[in-house]
């Protein structure tokens, strides 16, 4: 998606917006000297020297002036090896966020932040994009999964905490349970946490819950470098996609981009459910003992197998 809106000059950059008539000034936020093109945003920038010297990719002169994107995919992107072409837009599009995070809430995030995020982000999206051996897929159940001979829970880098999430609806009951797990780079657990709410909710709802309440959690320790994974695809494309503020799932995910933002570095991806156990197995737990409580550090007994298991 994000590929082609930069392919269509489809991103909200001064000069996009200045064409449609909504603004009238096209000088970048960020370096405050050139025209905020999308080269410039995703490439060009003065601000972006130690994000393109990281990444070790060149792709021409970063300061020349190139009002068409188009133009740039076809003379520097589309020769490149699928891998590096790969790995140069997911880093485009963390530095579409990083300016977005400096405008929006003047939080500046570190290059080689940036860079590495891109790194891992695609390296375990490629991961877990593979089947798992000769017929498991990422639509095995999770009791299969747990049998392969692969770990389905993939460790964040050093430095970033990792934060699993779910939820668990009893609707009959008009009950919710909610659990989070955040581990760090050997898969030790730093806190666990589950909630027990009253309320008849949707899944979506439910799942968007977890997410509001894991980074309230983390934002009250002091966290600063996090990664939030769980499984419910329709949360993560609309917490990306602005979900208009009207509907309450909206408000719910307007709520978590609050929390989100105060972080200094963040992001959010999907996984499959059998990559999600360790969350889901709290959020059971919350609804069968009604229970709402937070282990700082350590976990309640129940799910300790898994995280042995996921560690090793």
């Amino acid at each position: 998606m994000f590929a082609w809106q930069i392919s269509s000059n489809w991103i909200p950059t001064k000069c996009n917006l200045t064409k449609h008539g909504l603004l009238t000034d096209e000088v970048c936020p960020i370096c405050d000297s050139q025209l905020e093109t999308t080269h410039h945003a995703l490439w060009g920038c003065s601000s972006l020297a130690d994000c393109r010297n990281l990444s070790d990719i060149s792709l021409g002169d970063p300061l020349a002036v190139c009002p068409d994107f188009y133009d740039f995919i076809h003379q520097f992107l589309d020769p490149l090896p699928i891998a590096t072409l790969e790995l140069i837009l997911v880093i485009m599009w963390r530095i579409w966020f990083r300016r977005n995070k400096k405008v929006h809430y003047d939080k500046m995030i570190d290059s080689d932040i940036v860079v590495s995020w891109g790194r891992d982000f695609l390296a375990n999206y490629q991961r877990v994009d593979k089947p798992l051996d000769n017929s498991l897929t990422l639509g095995s159940s999770s009791s299969t999964l747990m049998g392969s001979s692969r770990s389905a829970w993939v460790p964040p880098t050093r430095g970033i905490v990792k934060i699993n999430v779910d939820a668990a609806l009893d609707t009959p009951n008009g009950r919710c349970g909610l659990g989070m797990v955040a581990r760090d780079s050997t898969g030790d657990v730093i806190v666990s946490a589950v909630w027990h709410i009253m309320g008849t909710f949707t899944p979506e709802i439910a799942e968007a819950l977890a997410l509001k309440y894991a980074a309230n959690q983390c934002r009250l320790l002091g966290f600063q470098n996090v990664w939030f994974e769980f499984d419910c695809l329709n949360v993560v494309l609309k917490f990306n996609n602005q979900v208009p503020l009207a509907s309450s799932l909206g408000l719910v995910i307007a709520d978590f981009r609050l929390s989100f933002s105060v972080f200094h570095s963040a992001s959010l991806s999907f996984c499959a459910r059998a990559f999600n156990t360790v969350a889901h197995s709290l959020a059971k737990y919350a609804l069968s003992e009604v229970i709402s409580k937070v282990w700082w550090p350590g976990y309640p007994s129940c799910i300790h197998d898994l995280i042995l298991y996921e560690k090793n």
